[in-house]
């Protein structure tokens, strides 16, 4: 039950996290001038760098 809140959570809250990272990543992104794939693998490596940080805090907790 509490994996199912928590990951339903996580989706609710997509919205606000794009919001807060779009406008750093996207100017990042596009100063680069990588093809989409380059692009998709940067944001991949931000978001894991993201999730494992919220997993260290968390585990810390």
């Amino acid at each position: 039950m509490v994996l199912t809140e928590g990951f339903l959570l996580g989706i609710a809250s997509g919205g606000v996290c794009l919001a807060y990272c779009a406008p750093v990543l996207v100017p990042y992104l596009l100063s680069e001038g990588n093809t989409l794939r380059r692009s998709v693998i940067s944001v991949g490596g931000f978001l894991a760098g993201r999730l494992i940080g919220y997993l260290v805090f968390a585990v810390l907790a």
